[in-house]
């Protein structure tokens, strides 16, 4: 930075200090609105919130990295030239058994474990729970919120494994929790 530019923010920094008593005054403000406390009881309960803060920031930070990456956490490896890429379909139709009220967490687990055994095999790229509010989209209609249901039901969820073909692929959706649990799975070759 130049001389010059240098002078004026040195002028600048002068006059945008604050008055001494202006601190105290905010500090006296924050203490009477019940904000801030003092003393070994205040203190401690800063110390707690400050630490929530901490750790509250520090998720969001490890989210907002995690956003850029993959959000099923498996690592997705370069299909070798011999394997096709297959998508698995998950129906939910009414043969299908949803989990218990606050057991979605549970069901999920089993389904992340089921995708790490595939993983470990270097045969799944990535999969997700599909949510359960969306848009049909149809030609010289409003979109629609209620999706009707096909024969096969509805999609609940996706995976995309690796395969030398479709009887190796079926092979591997057959072993998914989805078809334990009554529900079916379409299968379809990507072309790639």
């Amino acid at each position: 930075m130049n001389a010059p530019g240098l002078r004026r923010l040195r002028d600048l920094q002068a006059q945008a200090e604050a008055p001494a008593e202006l601190e105290e005054r905010v500090v006296r403000a924050l203490k009477t609105n019940g904000l801030i406390r003092t003393g070994a009881r205040g203190d401690a309960k800063m110390n707690r919130h400050y630490a929530i803060t901490a750790v509250i920031a520090v998720a969001a930070l490890l989210a907002g990295f995690l956003a850029g990456q993959r959000t099923d956490g498996l690592p997705a490896a370069t299909p070798p030239d011999d394997l096709s890429q297959f998508a698995m379909l998950l129906y939910e139709n009414d043969s299908y058994q949803y989990p218990e009220a606050g057991r979605m967490a549970e069901r999920i687990g089993e389904y992340s474990e089921w995708a790490r055994e595939v993983a470990a095999a270097g045969k799944y790229v990535t999969g997700e729970k599909l949510a359960d509010d969306g848009l049909l989209i149809a030609p010289g209609r409003e979109p629609a919120a209620a999706i009707p249901m096909a024969a096969e039901g509805t999609i609940g969820g996706y995976f995309v494994i690796r395969a030398k073909d479709l009887d190796e692929a079926a092979s591997i959706a057959a072993t998914c929790p989805h078809v334990r649990y009554g529900g079916t799975v379409s299968l379809r070759r990507l072309e790639t």
